[in-house]
C-alpha cells in the first residue's frame, strides 16, 4: 500500500470513529431519555408494610333473620337483608337461595326457596318445610350481588310442635269404677292429627304411686284410648292422668271419693256481693253449707231450704283473712225429700275489697312520645265483670271520666314523657255503691328508640285482613315485620316508615294465636322493636245435635243418634266419643285442668344476626392509613414502568433504524470485504452490545 493510500484509509478510520462517537452520544441520549421516568419513582420513598396487611372492606354484607328452630312439613319463612356496610344502602335485586341440608353434609343442599332482595333491600323466603327427621339440620343461604356473593351456613333445629288434649269421662270416681281416658294429638300448626303415635298412659295416686300402665298408638284421627280400673279398697284424693308420647307428656287431675252425688248440686260463690248461691233441681229439699279455711278450719256453715225454683241464696258473715290462706272451700249438702243426697263444691276467694281494678298497657311497657292506649279493667273476685264509673287522674292533674263497658273494660289514651314510671290514680265506683281506689304506676322504655305496634282489633276470623300500624317516630329505616304461628316464622313483611308510622295488612289464613314482631335495624343489629298477639277464630265451627228424642222410662230401649254439621250445616265426617255419666259426677269444684310438661325451648323465633358473614373485622385507623400509603406507592410506579415499556419499544425501532443507516455507510465508505467486516464489528459493538449493557445495568439499578 503506497503513503498516499495509508494517509486515506486513516482519513476513511477518523471519519468512521467520529460516526461512532457521536452515534454512542446519541445512544446514550436515547437511554437518559429511557430512563427519565424511573426519577420520579426514586424520589418517592418506598413506604414500610403495615403490620397487618388488610383486607379491603367488603362491599355488601348479608343479614339472615329468623329462628333457630322450624316444625317439619309445615309452612316456614326466613328474612335475608343485603346493604353496603359503609353507609347501610340497600343492596336491590341481588338473587338468595335456601337450602336445607344434613348436620354433616353441608354440600348436599336441597333447595327450598329463591328470591330477589326489593327495594328495601330484604328478599323474603316462604317455603314448604319438608317432613325430615327431627333433629339438627343446616340451611344454607346463597346470596350473588351485583358486587361479590356470600354464602351463609346457619344451623337450625327441626322439631314438631304438637298440640295434646287429655280428658276422661268425668271429674269424679268412687272406688271400683272404671277412668275412661283419652288423648288426642295434632299438629299445632297444621292442627292435622298425628297418627301411629306410641302413647304410654299412666295413673298416680297422691301419695307418687302408680296404679294403672297401659300403652296404645293414636289412631287416624289422632286419637288414643285407656281404661283404668280402680280397686275398691283404694286411698281416696286426688290423683294425676299422665299420657306420655315421645319426650312430652301431660297431665289431667281427677278426684277418687266415697261420697256418692245422686243428683247434680251447683255452688256458686259471689265475694263481691257477699253473698253464696246453691242451685239444684230438688224444690224444698233442706240445704247445709259448710266453710272451711286451707289450713282445714271450719268457719262457715249456713242452713235452709230450696225455693220453687230449687235456689237458696244466704249472705256470708264478716269472715276473718287468715295471711296465706286466701281461699275458702265451700260444701254444701242437698237432702231430698226420698232421703237422697247429692253434694256440690266451690272455691271462694278471701278479699277485702268487693271488686278489683287492673291496668295493662297495651305494649309491655310505655313507649314515651307515642300515644298509649292503656287498658282497664274491673272485675268481682269471681271473675265477673263489673260496670263502674270511673275517674282516672293523670300524673300532670288531668282527670278523665269514664264509664267500664258490660265486659267491664274501659280505655285511657296518655303519651308519657322519658321518665322512669307514669302513675295513674283511678277510682271506680260500681252500681252496688261500692267503691275503690288503686294507684298503679306503669313502667317506661328507656331509650333514645322507641317502637309501637297495634293491630286494628284483638279478634279475627280466618280469612279475614289483619291491619297493623308501627309507630316508630323518628325511624327512617325500614321497618320489619315477622308473623308467626305455633312458635313458627310462617311470614315476614317490610315497610318504609312515612312521618314515623308504617302500615302492614296480612290475612289471617289459619284458626289460632298470631304474634307479630315488628323491629328495625341500626348498625346491622336489632335496635327496638316490640310484640302483638291477635286471636283468629276458625271459619266453619263443628255443631253437635242430636236426633233422638230421650226417654226416661225404664222400659224404652234408649238409642243415640249424633249428627256432626259445620256453621252451614252440612255434615262433616269425623270420630265420636260418647260417655255416660251421672249429673251428679259433674258438678265439683276446683274443674280438673289439664298440664301440658314440653321440654326446654330449642329456639327463639326473634330475628338474630346470622354467625357467617363475609365482612371482616373493621380495619384500625393507622393501617388503614399505612394501607392507602401502600396503594399511592404502587400506583406512581406502575405508571412510570409503563411510561419506561412505551419509550423502550420507540428506542429498539430508532437503534434498529440506526443500525441499518450504519451498515448502508460501511459499505458505501468500506474498500472492499475488509472494510465492510470493520464497519459491522463497529456497529455491533457500539451500536448492539454497548446500548444493551448500559440500558440493562441501568433498569437493574
Amino acid at each position: 500500500m503506497t503513503q498516499a493510500n495509508v494517509a486515506l484509509s486513516r482519513k476513511h478510520m477518523w471519519r468512521i470513529r467520529l460516526l461512532l462517537l457521536l452515534y454512542f452520544l446519541m445512544v446514550t441520549v436515547v437511554v437518559g431519555w429511557l430512563l427519565w421516568p424511573l426519577r420520579t419513582a426514586g424520589e418517592l420513598l418506598y413506604p414500610p408494610w403495615p403490620a397487618c396487611t388488610p383486607q379491603p372492606p367488603d362491599l355488601q354484607e348479608s343479614l339472615v333473620m329468623g329462628p333457630t328452630a322450624y316444625a317439619p312439613d309445615a309452612p316456614g319463612a326466613l328474612r335475608v337483608t343485603v346493604y353496603d356496610p359503609r353507609d347501610g344502602t340497600p343492596i336491590a335485586d341481588a338473587g338468595v337461595r335456601l337450602s336445607i341440608a344434613p348436620a354433616n353434609h353441608p354440600d348436599d343442599a336441597r333447595l327450598l326457596a329463591t328470591a330477589r332482595t326489593d327495594a328495601l333491600g330484604t328478599a323474603r323466603l316462604t317455603f314448604q318445610m319438608p317432613d325430615v327427621a327431627e333433629g339438627q339440620w343446616l340451611f344454607v343461604v346463597e346470596v350473588d350481588g351485583r358486587v361479590g356473593s356470600q354464602r351463609v351456613i346457619r344451623r337450625v333445629t327441626v322439631r314438631r310442635r304438637v298440640r295434646a288434649d287429655l280428658v276422661s269421662d268425668k271429674p269424679l270416681y268412687r272406688p271400683g269404677e272404671t277412668i275412661h281416658a283419652r288423648l288426642r294429638l295434632n299438629d299445632e300448626l297444621t292442627m292435622l292429627p298425628l297418627p301411629g303415635r306410641p302413647i304410654t298412659f299412666t295413673l298416680v295416686n297422691a301419695r307418687g304411686d302408680a296404679l294403672c300402665l297401659r300403652t296404645s298408638e293414636t289412631s287416624r284421627y289422632g286419637v288414643a284410648y285407656a281404661d283404668c280400673e280402680l280397686a275398691e279398697q283404694v286411698a281416696t284424693g286426688t290423683y294425676r292422668l299422665r299420657a306420655t308420647f315421645g319426650e312430652m307428656s301431660v297431665e289431667r287431675t281427677v278426684r277418687v271419693s266415697r261420697r256418692h252425688s245422686a243428683f247434680a248440686v251447683q255452688v256458686v260463690a259471689d265475694p263481691g256481693r257477699r253473698r253464696v248461691n246453691v242451685r239444684a233441681m230438688r224444690a224444698g229439699a233442706q240445704v247445709a253449707v259448710v266453710g272451711t279455711t286451707c289450713d282445714g278450719r271450719e268457719s262457715l256453715r249456713l242452713h235452709g231450704e230450696l225455693d220453687a225454683d230449687g235456689r237458696f241464696a244466704a249472705p256470708l258473715p264478716s269472715l276473718t283473712v287468715t295471711p296465706g290462706c286466701a281461699w275458702l272451700h265451700l260444701t254444701a249438702q242437698v237432702i231430698a225429700e226420698r232421703g237422697q243426697s247429692g253434694w256440690g263444691e266451690a272455691l271462694m276467694p278471701l278479699v277485702t275489697q268487693p271488686f278489683t281494678i287492673t291496668a295493662v298497657p297495651e305494649s309491655s311497657v310505655l313507649k314515651p312520645g307515642i300515644e298509649n292506649v292503656v287498658y282497664l279493667r274491673t272485675t268481682y273476685p269471681d271473675g265477673s265483670p263489673a260496670t263502674c264509673a270511673l275517674s282516672v287522674t293523670l300524673p300532670n292533674g288531668e282527670s278523665l271520666r269514664l264509664e267500664s263497658d258490660p265486659s267491664g273494660r274501659a280505655r285511657v289514651l296518655c303519651r308519657p314523657a322519658d321518665v322512669p314510671a307514669f302513675s295513674l290514680t283511678v277510682a271506680a265506683r260500681d252500681a252496688n255503691g261500692h267503691e275503690v281506689r288503686a294507684r298503679f304506676p306503669l313502667p317506661v322504655e328507656r331509650g333514645d328508640r322507641h317502637l309501637l305496634l297495634r293491630p286494628s282489633r284483638a279478634a279475627y276470623r280466618v280469612g279475614e285482613r289483619v291491619h297493623l300500624w308501627a309507630l316508630a317516630p323518628g325511624a327512617e329505616a325500614p321497618i320489619y315485620l315477622d308473623m308467626v304461628r305455633g312458635g313458627q316464622l310462617v311470614d315476614v313483611l317490610a315497610a318504609t316508615p312515612v312521618d314515623g308510622v308504617a302500615e302492614f295488612d296480612v290475612t289471617a289464613e289459619h284458626p289460632g294465636l298470631l304474634s307479630f314482631y315488628a323491629y328495625y335495624l341500626a348498625d346491622g343489629e336489632v335496635a327496638v322493636g316490640d310484640v302483638r298477639q291477635v286471636s283468629v277464630a276458625p271459619l266453619h265451627a263443628l255443631r253437635i245435635t242430636s236426633l233422638d228424642t230421650y226417654s226416661t222410662d225404664a222400659d224404652v230401649p234408649r238409642r243415640l243418634t249424633l249428627r256432626v254439621t259445620d256453621e252451614r250445616g252440612e255434615g262433616v265426617h269425623g270420630a265420636l266419643d260418647v260417655a255416660l255419666v251421672g249429673e251428679g259426677d259433674l258438678t265439683f269444684d276446683p274443674p280438673y285442668a289439664a298440664r301440658v310438661i314440653t321440654p326446654s325451648v330449642v329456639g327463639d323465633w326473634r330475628p338474630q344476626r346470622a354467625g357467617v358473614v363475609s365482612k371482616p373485622r373493621p380495619t384500625p385507623e393507622p393501617v388503614r392509613r399505612a394501607f392507602a400509603l401502600v396503594e399511592r406507592a404502587r400506583t406512581v410506579r406502575r405508571v412510570t414502568f409503563t411510561s419506561l415499556g412505551e419509550r423502550m419499544a420507540w428506542a429498539w425501532v430508532g437503534l434498529a433504524f440506526l443500525a441499518w443507516l450504519c451498515s448502508l455507510a460501511g459499505v458505501w465508505r468500506g474498500r472492499g470485504r475488509r472494510g465492510l467486516r470493520r464497519a459491522g464489528r463497529d456497529v455491533l459493538i457500539w451500536g448492539v452490545i454497548l446500548p444493551l449493557l448500559l440500558g440493562g445495568a441501568s433498569l437493574l439499578a
